[in-house]
């Protein structure tokens, strides 16, 4: 049984520190880290507990104190970090980044686990019976950085934010071969992606990585914030309802490869109507004044 509203109760009328936190990958990069990949989560958070302290991955030498409440973030954290916060007596948050359900051996350190995907959030199932699992979408981004169909370019491309090489072989044949396809993998900073949005009318692509069929809301809610144009390959269908009139899902390459161009074909103002309607409901509907967005079981 799943129900709505007081989604984060405990958060709001709790008054011991709040913490998120990250880990980065073994191999870190300073010009390609999770800092910005993450950043729709912690935002969220933090429109949702506004009181909460971002640590980042400064928080080994953090002196917590037992009861505080520690939100994870990513899937770069250990089962001994797991552990070790739970020895200090820490109520565990897990906001959960990946395309899979969390696996015991992790989600029995769990208080609660924060799904962004409402088909993750149905499969996912309870370790213990005080275990709380929370649909928490991404929420719309403040920004002031938005893509401007008005200046509808000449040459508009359509855009993968990402890296095609983790798709199948199809769909990288298919669309690296084509001269209106363009992949940025290099936008890993707020500044760098604001600025390809403000320069840019080009129409934005979403395609899953290889065999998973969960919405990547980080991707797409992060793109909407920004008055972007999305089209998407399908995904699960519980996701797919919930952007539904918001994003333009296709049932083939074929379908994505005409949908772009019936989209080029449009005046800048048709466009920009387009994107400034998508962007409204958007905004209305993943809003942290929506109580009814949120799910709890």
């Amino acid at each position: 049984m799943f129900s709505s509203g007081k989604y984060l109760e405990n958060l709001k009328k709790n008054n011991n520190n709040i913490y998120i936190v990250q880990k980065e990958k073994p191999n870190y990069n300073s010009q390609c880290n999770l800092l910005f990949m993450y950043k729709p989560f912690v935002n969220t958070i933090l429109q949702l507990a506004p009181q909460s302290k971002f640590l980042y991955k400064n928080w080994e030498n953090v002196d917590f104190n037992a009861n505080d409440i520690i939100i994870l973030i990513g899937c770069h954290f250990t089962k001994n970090d797991f552990i070790n916060f739970k020895n200090k007596n820490l109520y565990i948050i897990f906001y959960w980044t990946e395309p899979l359900v969390v696996e015991e051996n992790i989600a029995q350190y769990c208080d609660e686990i924060y799904l962004y995907s409402k088909s993750l959030f149905i499969s996912q199932q309870k370790f213990f019976d005080q275990q709380k699992i929370r649909f928490v979408p991404i929420l719309k981004q403040e920004t002031k950085s938005f893509v401007n169909y008005l200046k509808k370019k000449d040459n508009i491309k359509l855009s993968f934010l990402g890296y095609l090489g983790f798709r199948s072989p199809s769909v990288r044949n298919f669309f690296l071969n084509k001269s209106y396809f363009e992949q940025k993998y290099n936008l890993f900073t707020e500044n760098t992606y604001n600025m390809y949005m403000i320069r840019n009318t080009n129409i934005f692509l979403n395609i899953n990585k290889n065999g998973k069929s969960m919405l990547p809301f980080c991707r797409i809610c992060k793109l909407l914030s920004h008055k972007c144009l999305v089209i998407s390959e399908r995904c699960d269908k519980t996701d797919e309802e919930l952007l539904e009139d918001m994003v333009y899902f296709c049932d083939s390459l074929i379908d994505i490869e005409k949908t772009f161009y019936n989209l080029i074909s449009k005046s800048p103002n048709e466009l920009y109507n387009l994107s400034y309607k998508n962007y409204i409901k958007f905004s209305h509907k993943f809003s942290v004044k929506n109580d009814n967005l949120f799910l709890i079981k």
